[in-house]
């Protein structure tokens, strides 16, 4: 009895107090460890920003192994389409070359020759399959007077828009004739074909008739056999 009442002089021992201080001492060494880890991020990522020899390496690094996009990839191992004309009693656009054989580096014409049937032809889209590594696109242009063409590079076609002046109101029927020609200059030698898309995208190759009714052609296709 004397025992506890000496005891309980002091009061009564809160267990929980004990740990206390070792609770704030581990909490604040770790927020000065934290501290340390984010100064030194800090200093380090600013060293690598501001010293050009390691910027340099690190974008040697990272170029190497970047991989190449998927679509590169489609792109250059998408093959150039070929087509025959089926039926020559509905629409269709043929590919010509008269200028063979030919060498690396020679220009020539390509034409295109045309049938809509009695249709009125005021206007056509005619998207031209080009791979850039083969061919070099000169130059288009119209085989009929008092038509406007327009053509835009697409990478992996040109699409070519023939327009007709609306001051001449002579009718244009296409029975099998020259309508457009193309300038290419072959890059490489070999069998090399050339041809029309029917759609790319939003795209189509097509004859607009002065009742602005779609025509959608066939496509007849040409291999160009080139010489080193």
């Amino acid at each position: 009895m004397d025992n506890l009442n000496k005891n309980s002089n002091y009061g009564v021992i809160d267990e929980s107090n004990l740990n206390e201080p070792v609770v704030k001492n581990k909490h604040t060494a770790r927020m000065i460890f934290v501290t340390l880890l984010v100064l030194i991020a800090f200093v380090g990522g600013y060293f690598l920003l501001t010293n050009e020899n390691v910027k340099t390496q690190l974008q040697q690094v990272t170029g190497a192994i970047t991989p190449i996009p998927q679509e590169m990839v489609s792109k250059q191992d998408a093959p150039v389409p070929t087509s025959v004309i089926q039926n020559r009693s509905l629409p269709w656009v043929e590919l010509k070359v008269n200028d063979t054989p030919l060498k690396v580096g020679q220009t020539f014409n390509v034409v295109m020759n045309g049938y809509a049937g009695e249709k009125d032809i005021v206007g056509y889209d005619i998207l031209l399959s080009i791979d850039p590594l083969v061919w070099e696109v000169v130059d288009v242009k119209s085989e009929i007077p008092d038509f406007i063409i327009e053509y835009f590079d697409k990478e992996r076609y040109v699409s070519i828009t023939g327009i007709k002046d609306i001051r001449n109101q002579a009718p244009l029927i296409l029975n099998g004739t020259p309508f457009l020609s193309v300038v290419l200059k072959p890059k490489i030698s070999g069998a090399l074909p050339v041809s029309v898309l029917r759609q790319q995208g939003p795209e189509t190759t097509k004859f607009v008739d002065n009742n602005v009714e779609v025509i959608a052609p066939q496509i007849g296709s040409v291999t160009v056999n080139v010489e080193p």
